[in-house]
């Protein structure tokens, strides 16, 4: 649970054990945004069984990240199907609750619910890849500069720190530059 100055608060659960599948709870995409496979439950826990040591456990998932040496997009899919997720997400706001997905964003209101579909991407993490360039070649100001990325690992460290004291940890006021 994070809690806000404002009052408002955001309850996070993640699992990288690997054994529960989100896809199917994200349209049915992975969550590089191809279409996921049921044959291919488990896949992740099977290539991590025989790694011996956290230090490989980390070597291995780094390099089959986007741009990592051991990274593929699926036999004969370019470009990805939909956007990337890293699993159910949900906001709740006062008059609506929103569901990013994959494919579109779904807006939950109090008498119906919309779908706002998005095109699918050309190249995966193209937003990521856009900001770089941005800040590098045109010297634009990123949206995810040093401040955010440093309070960003404040809120890691915190819920690490949390977990690991069972209490509550404070954190210092946290502004991010307009």
């Amino acid at each position: 649970m994070l809690w806000f100055e404002n009052g408002s608060y955001a309850s996070l659960t993640y699992s990288g054990y690997g054994r529960f599948d989100s896809d199917p709870w994200n349209g049915g995409f992975t969550e590089m945004g191809f279409s996921a496979h049921e044959e291919d439950y488990g896949k992740a826990r099977r290539r991590l069984a025989g790694i011996g040591s956290p230090e490989a456990e980390a070597r291995l998932k780094a390099d089959a990240t986007y741009g990592g040496p051991s990274w593929t997009s699926p036999a004969g899919v370019s470009p990805p199907f939909a956007h990337q997720h890293f699993g159910p997400v949900i906001i709740s706001c006062e008059y609506a609750d929103i569901r990013p997905m994959p494919d579109g964003i779904w807006v939950y209101g109090d008498r119906e619910r919309e779908h706002i579909p998005l095109p699918a991407p050309s190249v995966p993490r193209f937003e990521v890849i856009d900001e770089l360039i941005d800040a590098v070649v045109h010297g634009q100001r990123p949206i995810h500069g040093g401040p955010w990325a440093k309070a960003t690992l404040a809120v890691c460290l915190a819920m690490l720190a949390s977990a690991r004291e069972a209490r509550d940890i404070e954190l210092p006021h946290q502004t991010y530059p307009a």
